[in-house]
């Protein structure tokens, strides 16, 4: 495939592969791209390919793939990338958490998840997930 000069080519099972083509589909978006660009560098794909495929930086697709490599998709969750700073708790309002969940589902889920909500009001997951501890909120 395209050439270029990475240095780390993540080896993924099976198992590994079919969980991030799952996640690529999702709506969840940071996921999301961070699984398209693990599977794409899997299959040999250049970080330039890759960038311009997805309309990333070459640095953000190197970026994804470093957290991939040293964390798995744990990472994905962990990590902030630059742009807007994440909204925080107090930023959030349990209203809105709770507006979201009154909704039904995404399709193609049965009930809704942190990472879901996250996406729906456009924080990360850890802050949907002290509102709704503090809400006692179990999903």
């Amino acid at each position: 495939m395209a050439g270029g000069g990475r240095r780390n080519i993540p080896v993924l099972t099976p198992e590994e592969r079919a969980a991030l083509k799952k996640y690529s589909e999702g709506m969840a978006v940071y996921l999301a791209r961070g699984s398209k660009v693990v599977l794409k560098s899997a299959e040999g794909f250049s970080d330039e390919v890759i960038a311009v495929s997805l309309n990333l930086k070459p640095s953000t697709v190197a970026r994804w793939r470093r957290l991939y490599i040293e964390k798995g998709v744990a990472g994905f969750f962990d990590s902030q990338f630059p742009g807007a700073p994440a909204k925080t708790a107090a930023e959030l309002s349990q209203a809105s958490v709770r507006m979201v969940l009154a909704q039904p589902p995404p399709a193609g889920k049965a009930k809704w998840d942190v990472e879901s909500v996250a996406s729906e009001i456009g924080a990360v997951p850890s802050e949907v997930w002290k509102i709704m501890k503090d809400l006692n909120i179990k999903i």
